[in-house]
């Protein structure tokens, strides 16, 4: 099934190009690292080549518009959070919350109950906190030091557990992409 199947109609990226900047793109064709604006996005208008776009972009959606509870307010430019979702037969199975504007959006009641609504949903999800370009970001899983807060309902704990976990993902030591893991995968014969 495809992430267009979960896009809230109507709900558009505008000017936003958040994931233009922060995301990878592996194609044959194309490879950009994250961290650097892709070399086709007009800033403050979007993707240069939108109707050629490569597979990777077409088949991507943010977790903002896929959502009909999260308001304009989500909208990663606006929020600092770019939502990336794999999704299963029966709706979302993982979620990845990028902290694209750094640590602050994750310290907020909001992003506390966003987090605990995927946990309580049985979503797999992770706070990524990206790196400088040509690293790999920094990446926790959170349903397992999360649960016991979010079961009983303890808010505060649940924003006191997030901010160790963005402390911790600051103490770690930069990795570098590997160029192979940049590298386009070969044909399956």
């Amino acid at each position: 099934m495809s992430s267009e199947s979960y896009t809230v109609p109507g709900r558009e990226c505008g000017t936003c190009s958040v994931c233009c900047r922060d995301l990878a793109i592996v194609q044959p064709e194309f490879t950009k690292l994250p961290g650097l604006l892709c070399e086709h996005c007009l800033p403050g208008q979007g993707c240069g080549i939108y109707e050629k776009r490569f597979s990777t972009c077409r088949e991507y959606d943010c977790g903002w518009r896929s959502f009909e509870n999260m308001d304009d307010s989500w909208r990663p430019d606006r929020s600092g959070v770019l939502i990336t979702l794999e999704f299963s037969d029966q709706g979302a199975a993982a979620a990845n919350l990028i902290l694209v504007s750094g640590v602050a959006a994750a310290r907020t009641d909001r992003f506390a109950g966003m987090v605990a609504g995927f946990i309580e949903s049985g979503t797999e999800t992770h706070m990524v906190l990206p790196a400088d370009a040509g690293m790999m970001a920094y990446n926790i899983p959170l349903n397992g030091i999360l649960g016991p807060a979010i079961h009983a309902r303890d808010l505060a704990k649940v924003k006191e557990i997030i901010a160790d976990a963005c402390a911790a993902l600051k103490e770690q030591p930069p990795v570098p992409i590997s160029p192979d893991l940049m590298r386009p995968a070969a044909p399956l014969n």
